[in-house]
């Protein structure tokens, strides 16, 4: 039998598993077979499989007893893998642990203590009661049970998940840590959700069960509350900037209405009915703004004069780019292609569902792209009539549509002021193009596809570039609606016709400009590639060969110290830095500790060693040493250790120490310590809730080129509120600074959403406003430099 101790009972249980089918098979002449014991599994299967059994038998009718059937196996089973043992249990206990009845213990239970089976006892014939102990009949179950194996894994697990929170919530309620929040309470609320956890389940791990489900509610509570208020926060301004958008638009058609008047008394019937129009919503029933009903009189005088409706039949015609065809759209919802030679109509291109207004081949003459009145343009194939692709986005009629001189991309223009890029290719929007308060009219590509004009009934054109969808510059002059622009061959002129009656030749190239320049880089959502740098003379040629710059390094361990781990922020730093989350742990640990035991009085060596050991999670030394060079003054040391006080890293938790900390770092020219500070004063930690003092802070760190203070003045500005009102404009300002300092920083992320947010609001502002900040950001310098 060899030394297994398992290898005794097993083979008794397997043989009385095979006498019970021979017996089942022939009662009266029974014979064990070899069949029967490769099926059962051999010696170890058969034990394994027979539990199985059983299971399944207790779980057939009762899902929700295979719950009951895990829990009281744990119950009965101390430690894990193979030194996992048998533990005694009452009734009662079972009873606490799963939150079960008597009955419901007893339907799991009894199917294992039955005559044959035995693998729990008491038998069968004793019934339970919560006084009856209850055992595992031999610890071999124990180990070749491959279900209660996996369940007694999983129960360590959980068991683990328990004490790491119980120890938590101890520190929590010793005020040495913080609330649980973000995923970390998501986990531990997944856990409590699908365990159930009960005080005398818990007693086997730890002794704060109530301690630690304290700690999970009033975690849960914070983070609902803390929901609830940004919410609310979110709706008020919501609200404010809704009245302030509705005082806007009422004195918008206030001023519609004087001018619908005066064309009305200079009997200008069309103009007087569509500036009163524009004072009013575009639905009278549902409106979207205001009604001012002094603009709904003067349309009703003006429509009492003019009973007769024109209808305006907006057509076209184009010849194929080979002129051997012809395209047509019509009101007949409909376009057709048409062969010049034959006059014979090739194809209609039928699927709008309104009149269509106009109808242009593709360079190459392979494609069509029509403009109608549902609120599409589609492109079509010039050989099959087949429609290929349905270009949906704008919300009113499409005026026009027009390819790009290569055919990959088409241009819109709509009713609902704005005009759109395409790609032929796929059908997706690329851009959408907003600034135009009017009616879009027409919009065509420049010869080289570059660039866009788009025309508008708000009495202006204006200039867009392809690739990043800016307004480049807006053409100003005329006095009534501007009905069609287009460049000229060499594309330095663009010329512009008028409901005025006149046309406009603008002859000086408009893109070149310093406000151009300007408008692009602030506006822009991303970084501008190279070539759109170069385009915009942002950036020269590129380096000639055998002028490339060569910078030179040196492999000291200083200097490999300084740029490995250096902060970006230290005043102090001897290179250029890298933010804390890319420093490469290991390689800066060893070129620190190499450097700092060279220099061992040079402190920002001995604070770039605690730096980098604490991107290493080397906590208790990282504290020592950076708490050594803060208590010698370094800037850089006392902001990081108030961090840790702040957190609990290393340290134990102090407010009040981080306050100070913070303070005397600022003072010492760490600018990021300002926002730090202020954050304290802001959220009211380790001192009374002061928000006009977090706000000075910040307005300081602001001065003294902290990124992290432009980006939180950026925000309130934002916003608005009892500290700062809203304000786009200074929002602009501090945003435009805080993604130049995030990038001479080296935080990439950073920098990035700052230049989304910074592109946001530009096109949220006249370029004219969005160009003048730019330059005040540009010239902006901290104080004392």
């Amino acid at each position: 039998m060899g030394t297994d101790p398992d290898q005794l009972p097993l083979m008794q249980h397997a043989l009385m598993r095979l006498w019970e089918l021979a017996r089942a098979r022939a009662p009266n002449a029974p014979h064990l077979h070899l069949d029967d014991y490769d099926a059962e599994g051999g010696i170890k299967g058969s034990l394994s499989r027979h539990a199985d059994e059983i299971f399944a038998e207790i779980t057939r009718d009762v899902a929700e007893r295979a719950d009951t059937a895990r829990r009281l196996f744990c119950l009965l089973t101390e430690g894990e893998g193979e030194s996992a043992v048998r533990r005694l249990a009452e009734v009662a206990e079972v009873i606490e642990v799963t939150g079960k009845p008597l009955d419901e213990i007893a339907a799991a239970a009894d199917p294992f203590r039955a005559l044959g089976r035995s693998l729990l006892m008491p038998a069968l014939e004793r019934p339970l009661a919560p006084d009856t102990v209850l055992d595992i009949s031999h610890e071999s179950l124990i180990r070749q049970w491959q279900k209660l194996r996996d369940w007694v894994q999983v129960e360590a697990a959980s068991a683990d998940h328990y004490r790491d929170n119980e120890r938590r919530a101890q520190r929590w309620s010793a005020r040495t840590a913080e609330f649980l929040d973000g995923i970390d309470l998501d986990v531990a609320l997944d856990w409590r959700s699908r365990e159930r956890p009960t005080a005398q389940w818990a007693a086997r791990y730890g002794g704060d069960f109530a301690i630690a489900m304290r700690f999970l509610d009033e975690s849960q509570e914070r983070r609902d509350r803390l929901s609830r208020e940004a919410a609310k926060e979110r709706a008020a301004a919501a609200n404010r900037l809704a009245e302030r958008l509705a005082e806007a638009q009422l004195h918008q058609s206030r001023f519609l209405t004087e001018r619908a008047r005066e064309a009305l008394r200079d009997e200008h019937l069309e103009t007087a009915k569509a500036i009163a129009m524009a004072a009013l919503p575009d639905d009278l029933s549902a409106p979207d703004r205001p009604i001012w009903f002094p603009a709904v009189s003067v349309l009703a005088d003006a429509r009492s004069r003019d009973r007769q409706r024109a209808v305006l039949q907006r057509l076209s015609a184009a010849f194929s780019p080979d002129g051997a065809r012809v395209v047509t759209a019509s009101l007949d919802y409909t376009a057709r292609l048409w062969d010049v030679a034959t006059g014979a109509a090739l194809a209609v291109l039928q699927g709008h569902t309104r009149g269509v207004s106009s109808a242009a081949f593709s360079p190459d003459g392979a494609r069509v792209v029509t403009a109608c009145s549902d609120n599409t343009a589609r492109l079509w194939d010039v050989a099959t009539g087949a429609s290929l692709a349905v270009l949906q986005g704008h919300t009113q009629t499409v005026t026009s549509a027009a390819f790009s001189p290569d055919g990959a991309r088409v241009v819109t223009a709509s009713w609902d002021n704005t005009a759109r890029l395409w790609d032929v290719a796929t059908g997706t929007s690329l851009a959408v193009l907003q600034g135009h308060t009017q009616t879009v009219a027409s919009a065509a590509f420049s010869p080289d596809g570059a660039r866009v004009v788009t025309a508008s009934w708000d009495n202006t054109a204006r200039l867009w570039d392809v690739t990043t969808g800016a307004s480049l510059a807006v053409l100003q002059g005329h006095t009534q609606r501007v009905n069609s622009a287009a460049f000229s061959p060499d594309r330095t002129r663009v010329l512009t016709a008028s409901s005025d009656t006149t046309a406009r030749l603008w002859d000086r190239w408009p893109l070149l400009t310093v406000d151009t320049v300007a408008y692009a880089q602030i506006a822009a959502l991303r970084d501008l590639s190279k070539d759109e740098r170069a385009s915009l003379f942002l950036i020269e040629a590129d380096t000639g060969p055998g002028q490339e710059h060569v910078t030179a390094t040196t492999d000291d361990p200083g200097s490999m110290c300084d740029r490995l781990a250096g902060d970006p922020f230290d005043p102090h730093k001897g290179a250029p830095g890298v933010p804390f989350s890319n420093i490469d742990a290991e390689k800066a640990v060893s070129a620190c500790r190499t450097a700092a035991e060279a220099a061992p009085g040079e402190l920002r060596l001995s604070y770039q060693l605690g730096r980098a050991l604490l991107r290493a999670d080397e906590r208790d030394e990282a504290a020592a040493l950076i708490r050594a060079a803060a208590e010698k003054s370094y800037p850089a040391a006392e902001d990081t250790l108030g961090d840790l006080y702040k957190n609990a890293i290393g340290v134990a938790k102090d407010d009040a120490q981080a306050l100070r900390l913070y303070r005397q770092a600022a003072e010492g020219g760490y600018a990021p310590a300002f926002s730090d500070e202020g954050r304290l004063y802001w959220d009211g930690i380790g001192t009374g809730m002061d928000r006009v003092e977090a706000v000075r802070w910040f307005k300081r760190g602001a001065d003294h080129s902290d990124p992290f203070s432009h980006q939180r003045l950026a925000e309130l500005y934002e916003i608005g509120g009892d500290q700062l009102p809203q304000n786009l404009e200074r929002a602009l300002f501090h945003r435009a600074i805080e993604t130049n300092l995030f990038e001479a920083a080296g935080y990439t992320m950073e920098a990035a959403i700052a230049r989304a947010r910074r592109g946001s609001l530009a096109r949220a502002l006249p370029p004219e406003i969005a160009v003048r900040i730019a330059r005040e950001a540009a010239a902006w310098r901290p104080k004392g430099s």
